[in-house]
């Protein structure tokens, strides 16, 4: 075949409401490069009697199968198929040795082995397998199991192999037994055909939605298609409608490729035979009540009688009042012999009742804490399963359908850690799905940041402004006292630029205005401030006669002019440099239709870009609105209070505090990437040197 094929596979899981059942459906990717050509092993079991063994014997078994069958990638397909069957036998034996019976007889596990357009099967008790190919549909796991040996004998639960070869389009349904008491034949080709895997469980789980009774099920569908088709369909395709009269030909075709599918190959485990009789000498005659289930002898079984499965355990407060009569009735037969002469026998036998008591008591306790650390040990496997169907959907670079298994990954780690069960196991997971959920969200995570200031040792430094950039140096301020702080960038060290100044009262905002070397601020009643680092001084600035200052949130430049930002009047106002200060100023924005309600913050680049609180960022060019729109963003802004772009910056840089991050966006609103961390939650500053691949923000009292 010239086209590689690939499959696409989905899970129908139906645990028993009873305890101690054991079902589990998974598809085994290999992870290693190496193990690639040994393709996926597809698996489902069941141990259809109840007991507290079933659930170390199916993980234990299943374990041994996917270990040996990956151990040797120089092994070809076959071979390593072969080895892991032995080695499920001898498990299989070694468990049984160990005492742990329950299984034999009840274990229904079909194994397969999916690599491009080959198909191996391996079958144990009634699981079954069948291949639909357009209109019709056959079992494929015909005769694979013996049944005349009355005798169960662990080293022989896999004897036969079946290959065959399968085409593009074909489904590969496996399941143990419950499903065929509850669809028929019929029903399952009509809900697997032309269908995704995704599709088709949907649709079986809703048949099975209102059947009683329902026991364990646990059912995989493969689709085989190309890998071109696999990347290009992020999303399943809808079901095509289907024809009500089969295609004469095409059941001739499929009954065809069907004989030759179910031939049986010769049998693989002579040495496993011999030493069964050599070195186990181990034969175990059939339980009285643990005979082999009947073969199904029609795709459609009646349903076993409910009656052979065990009870419900009954709760603790039905066992309390039962026990507490029995107490009763028995003291009082002992009260109407002899109480009197008896007092230390009558003791003894409360004492031995109380000790009863309690230890059923601990008994039921010690059952319902098991069945809860089973709970989670599946939500745990589903993790695991969920952050593997993502990495294989990161191949096909389908980010979407893998950030979306991470997210339901991670929610059950999560439940899981609540519960205090498997927090090794967790934990681990958890950091493993942490890991590829950054990858896909270009995260990059600011851990133990290191601090190259400190303005602390410094006075007047308990509250701090924004963070502004010149000429290799890093600026802020101190709102209330007016008081300007810097540190070298080569050397950093924490330094008083000016001294604090009441006077001057509070400052609102400030930025650099770089051609002129000097930093710029707003003061809180309406007055503009320079600072020049040559002089060290900060200085009032006239304005023209006339002018009245916006009620600015905040401050930018362009060039030589001041950009104030006024949400309460919904505008922008525009203020040229003169020689002894600024002049009147004029409305820069002038399309009505934009509201600058809840802006807090802006930049320019020579487009003006303007930040609000709800995260909508509005770009404007000679005052009016041009298109801008923030996309693919992983999870949207909470609680942005800062915007930074300028002249010299290909991107735009968004402090959003309420996510503890630093969001970069492209010129067009095109997520580019995100920065991490803790100390961001209480920034008050950012600045990005793009030429020398460096960030900088402030948090507290401190640069990093």
């Amino acid at each position: 075949m010239d086209t590689k094929l690939t499959s696409r596979v989905n899970k129908l899981l139906l645990p028993s409401q009873e305890s101690n059942f054991f079902s589990h459906a998974l598809e085994i990717t290999p992870q290693e490069l190496s193990q690639k050509p040994l393709g996926k092993l597809l698996i489902v079991a069941e141990i259809a009697s109840p007991s507290e063994d079933n659930q170390e014997v199916g993980e234990t078994l299943i374990d041994s199968v996917k270990t040996e069958y990956y151990k040797d990638s120089s092994r070809d397909i076959l071979e390593s198929f072969e080895a892991a069957l032995q080695k499920a036998n001898e498990t299989l034996a070694d468990l049984t040795e160990a005492g742990k019976t329950n299984w034999l007889g009840k274990l229904h596990m079909i194994i397969g082995v999916l690599n491009n357009d080959t198909l191996h099967l391996a079958q144990a008790g009634n699981a079954e397998a069948y291949l639909a190919r357009g209109e019709q549909i056959v079992k494929i796991s015909e005769g694979l199991t013996e049944t005349s040996d009355k005798k169960t004998q662990p080293l022989k639960t896999f004897e036969n192999i079946a290959s065959g070869n399968i085409e593009e389009g074909d489904r590969v349904i496996l399941s143990t037994p419950e499903l065929f008491y509850h669809i028929s034949l019929e029903e399952l080709r009509r809900e697997v055909s032309d269908k995704s895997p995704e599709e088709a469980v949907s649709g079986l789980a809703q048949k099975l939605k209102g059947e009683e009774g329902i026991g364990n099920l646990a059912a995989l569908i493969a689709e085989t298609t190309t890998e071109d088709k696999l990347s290009g369909e992020p999303l399943p395709k809808a079901a095509a409608a289907l024809k009500k009269e089969p295609v004469v030909e095409d059941v001739k075709e499929v009954k065809a490729d069907a004989k030759s599918f179910a031939q049986k190959t010769k049998d693989i485990f002579k040495t496993a035979k011999e030493k069964l009789s050599k070195d186990k000498k181990l034969e175990v005659p059939p339980k009285e009540t643990s005979e082999a289930p009947e073969e199904i002898k029609a795709p459609i079984a009646p349903k076993p009688p409910t009656s052979e499965k065990p009870q419900k355990p009954n709760k603790f407060a039905t066992g309390l009042k039962k026990f507490s009569r029995k107490v009763s009735a028995i003291a009082a037969k002992i009260n109407q012999s002899s109480l009197n002469k008896n007092r230390f026998l009558l003791g003894a036998i409360l004492v031995l009742i109380l000790v009863l008591f309690i230890s059923g008591g601990i008994l039921i306790w010690q059952k319902n804490k098991d069945s809860t650390k089973n709970l989670y040990h599946d939500k745990l496997i589903e993790a695991q399963e969920k952050q593997k169907a993502a990495e294989d959907a990161l191949i096909y670079d389908n980010e979407i359908r893998a950030r979306q298994l991470l997210v339901e990954a991670s929610g059950l780690i999560d439940e899981v850690l609540d519960s205090k069960h498997y927090n090794n196991e967790a934990s681990d997971l958890k950091g493993k799905i942490q890991i590829t959920l950054d990858k896909i969200n270009h995260i990059t995570r600011i851990e133990n940041p290191k601090a190259i200031t400190d303005f602390s040792t410094l006075p007047s430094t308990e509250t701090l402004g924004t963070l502004i950039a010149l000429d290799k140096y890093l600026y802020t301020f101190n709102p209330g006292s007016a008081g300007v702080f810097g540190t070298p960038l080569e050397k950093p060290k924490a330094e008083t630029m000016t001294e604090p100044s009441i006077s001057i009262g509070k400052l609102k905002c400030g930025t650099v205005m770089k051609d002129q070397g000097i930093l710029v601020f707003y003061n809180e009643v309406g007055g503009i401030y320079e600072f020049d680092p040559d002089t060290g001084k900060l200085e009032k600035k006239e304005l023209e006669e006339g002018t009245s200052l916006a009620r600015a949130e905040a401050i930018a430049t362009y060039f030589s002019n001041i950009y104030l930002l006024d949400p309460s009047q919904n505008q922008i106002t525009k203020h040229n440099r003169t020689i002894t200060g600024y002049g009147r100023g004029e409305n820069y924005l002038t399309d009505e239709t934009v509201s600058l309600d809840g802006a807090v913050s802006m930049a320019i680049d020579g487009y003006v870009y303007v930040l609000k609180n709800d995260g909508e960022i509005i770009k404007l060019l000679k005052g009016k609105p041009t298109t801008f729109e923030v996309s693919n963003l992983p999870d949207p802004l909470k609680d942005p209070t800062l915007i930074f772009i300028n002249p010299d910056t290909d991107y735009l840089y968004v402090l959003d505090k309420g996510n503890g991050r630093i969001v970069v966006l492209d010129d067009k609103g095109g997520f580019a990437a995100q920065y991490v961390g803790e100390e961001l939650k209480e920034a008050t500053g950012i600045y990005a040197d793009e030429q020398g691949k460096k960030g900088y923000f402030l948090s507290g009292q401190r640069i990093y």
